[in-house]
């Protein structure tokens, strides 16, 4: 299966412009190889800590796409996910990498 994803920069001290990208990928590819292109596509430089979260709204209650209780634990899981074990989301929730 292929999903489409519109990636969406909603905010941040360097935002100098919009930033909104529309990808096509695998429902294989990993959260962890889906932060890798995110990266790259923004010219990102890969040395923070990354998430992704679901939520309604960018500002909205969280819900963790891994529960497990520790972070490294949650970080190798969050890494190897499929696409295909997080999406199709609830209604009315999107997907946020931070």
């Amino acid at each position: 299966m292929i999903y489409t994803l519109n990636i969406k920069c909603v905010g941040g001290a360097y935002l100098e412009e919009p930033f909104e990208r529309t990808i096509e990928v695998s429902d294989e590819m990993t959260l962890g190889t889906l932060h890798d292109t995110i990266q790259e596509l923004t010219g990102f430089d890969n040395d923070h800590l990354f998430t992704f979260f679901m939520a309604r709204g960018p500002g909205g209650q969280r819900t963790s796409v891994v529960e497990t209780g520790q972070w490294e634990e949650e970080q190798d899981r969050l890494y190897e996910m499929p696409l295909s074990e997080v999406f199709p989301l609830e209604q009315n929730m999107k997907l946020f990498y931070w």
